[in-house]
């Protein structure tokens, strides 16, 4: 999640976890408002059949995360108006408990040890971060802020279950804020770094510890630009410090946007002019930047998710004003177009698996969205969506890449239903079929920086 700044310097952004549900008022799935780019390409078959997650009869719900044991949570549109909570286990479905009495809760994110990571409007109508455990009868936990501090939103977490984000003042002026598998918020210092921790936003939490992982963040710089940084608890006393990633050759201004593994997956603005590049590092140091040309022009990307691989899914602007999508190897400097669905003309990636499975929305032949999976070996495979439905897309991907979750149309009256999809059963790999490549001329080069 990114502050408002960031968002308005960089035009390739990352799905945002826990503001998703508000699709589920207008009633519609998400429209791409992407490229167009015509495929040369047969229909392909539909490998992997959605999974209606039924929480309320009746009502509009969206899977918004899942874990690797297929887990899913999201929200539900109540008939008063406000937005439930749900956790989908199986064959169980449960409405999650909120803080307050009819007010609005949304769950984002489930870890794969089962932690839930949302948000809940309390009481006094302000919006908390929230966690529940799936052990037993969940509670809604708050997230408590920092001292002077109002409100606190989750805008970064890791499989083990620590949360990062911020907290607001009563100004609603946000500091960061770690939550080390407790409700007890422990601030994320900037200072000695010469930046403003005012709206400095975590964005992501390194994997595989419970007590000290590395948090990464954009910070905003007292030129009014923005900084990459990232916390690490090697100070006195075990504390966190803030370190600057260094940028790239000709690079403005970066942000960041993942981290997993060694890697850390940016985008970065030259200042030469060249518009945007996407910019992996490797270990806090080195880095490589991607430019891509497309008929012969350079052409702005950005990179939207990356794996412990160091495989980066993204878009890249092309020269109609839209977008298009991509897979690299940042490791392998390993290449290629992810065109879309057969006949379609817009297509957006939204993850990447541990296991290299990229999934995403694209327009098909009939002019409607569908959710699809996409292999290096195999190409793209239509997720289709749900009976009596035509659109649907994808809002989370499980870390291991097997499992997906999002919304669907779903009978006559094209209400969105959540769904789950299993992209790694003997089905799915044996009806997948290499998607086309379209007309357009795509070229990739890289750069390395020691």
């Amino acid at each position: 999640m990114a502050t408002t700044e960031v968002a308005a310097d960089f035009p390739f952004q990352k799905w945002s976890f826990f503001n998703m549900f508000e699709s589920i008022k207008n009633g519609a799935p998400m429209v791409l408002a992407v490229a167009c780019v015509m495929a040369l390409a047969a229909p392909l078959p539909v490998v992997a059949q959605l999974t209606e997650v039924v929480v309320v009869p009746g009502q509009q719900c969206r899977g918004i995360g899942i874990n690797n044991q297929a887990f899913v949570v999201g929200a539900c549109a109540d008939t008063d108006g406000t937005t439930l909570a749900f956790l989908a286990t199986g064959a169980q479905k449960s409405i999650l408990p909120g803080l307050a009495l009819g007010r609005s809760c949304s769950a984002g994110v489930i870890t794969n040890l089962g932690k839930i990571v949302g948000s809940c409007v309390d009481s006094n109508l302000v919006s908390q971060a929230v966690v529940w455990n799936t052990g037993g009868s969940p509670i809604a936990q708050r997230l408590m802020p920092l001292p002077n501090g109002k409100s606190t939103s989750a805008t970064a977490f890791n499989q083990e279950g620590v949360v990062a984000g911020v907290s607001r003042d009563g100004s609603f002026l946000a500091q960061p804020a770690v939550w080390l598998n407790s409700a007890t918020a422990t601030a994320l210092p900037v200072g000695l770094l010469g930046l403003s921790d005012t709206n400095c936003v975590p964005v992501d939490v390194s994997d595989g510890s419970s007590s000290g992982p590395t948090v990464i963040a954009n910070c905003p710089d007292r030129s009014g630009g923005i900084r990459p940084i990232y916390w690490t608890r090697t100070g006195l006393f075990n504390a966190y410090v803030a370190q600057a990633l260094p940028l790239p050759l000709e690079a403005k201004r970066c942000r960041v946007s993942s981290i997993k593994g060694s890697h850390v997956l940016g985008v970065c603005n030259l200042s030469n002019g060249a518009g945007y590049r996407t910019v992996v590092w490797t270990n806090f140091r080195s880095t490589v930047v991607l430019s891509i040309d497309v008929g012969g022009r350079s052409a702005s990307n950005g990179g939207i998710e990356i794996n412990a691989s160091g495989e980066v899914v993204g878009e890249f602007a092309v020269p109609d004003g839209g977008v298009q999508s991509f897979y690299w190897n940042s490791e392998a400097d390993d290449f290629a177009y992810i065109s879309p669905l057969p006949g379609g003309e817009d297509v957006s990636v939204v993850g990447i698996g541990t296991n290299a499975v990229v999934v995403g929305i694209s327009q098909t032949d009939a002019g409607v969205n569908h959710a699809f999976s996409w292999t290096r070996s195999n190409g793209m495979s239509d997720l289709g969506s749900l009976p009596g439905g035509e659109n649907s897309d994808v809002s989370d991907q499980s870390d291991s890449g097997c499992f997906v979750t999002g919304a669907s149309e779903a009978g006559s009256a094209d209400i969105n239903r959540a769904y789950v999809a299993n992209l790694c059963t003997e089905r799915s790999v044996d009806r997948a079929t290499r998607g086309h490549l379209s007309s357009l001329s795509v070229r990739a080069s890289y750069r390395r920086h020691p």
